[in-house]
């Protein structure tokens, strides 16, 4: 269950925390998008661990249909292919190369199926 009204929100918090102990909340201004030539949805999203509070710009290959699940749209070009879930934190980029993120805990797939939800490739 998402905790804020859709209609007007423009940040929603997730249920669950991080592995590390963060909140997450999907961004929807501007709203989650699906570009069909490179499979990858994108959105924003928001990390609140104690009193710091950031947002990031971010991608994911792992929207497919309303739910997550690998979009086979999406062609690897490093030749590393997850079996889990992840994100690339596009916004902390850094010589062409972004961190990537597992979907390994609660708030981490809950922020996945929100995304995925709203994105229908």
């Amino acid at each position: 269950m998402l905790s804020s009204n859709l209609a007007d929100a423009r940040t929603i918090w997730l249920p669950g925390k991080t592995n590390g102990g963060s909140r997450l909340a999907i961004e929807t201004s501007p709203q989650p998008t699906y570009n069909p030539s490179t499979g990858l949805t994108y959105f924003s999203y928001s990390i609140q661990n104690g009193r710091r509070y950031k947002t990031h710009q971010a991608s994911t290959w792992y929207c497919y249909k309303g739910i997550v699940q690998k979009n086979p749209n999406f062609r690897y070009t490093n030749g590393i292919e997850s079996k889990n879930p992840e994100w690339s934190v596009d916004s902390l980029e850094v010589g062409g190369e972004a961190p990537i993120v597992t979907a390994d805990s609660e708030a981490s797939l809950n922020l996945l199926k929100a995304i995925c939800a709203v994105v229908y490739p």
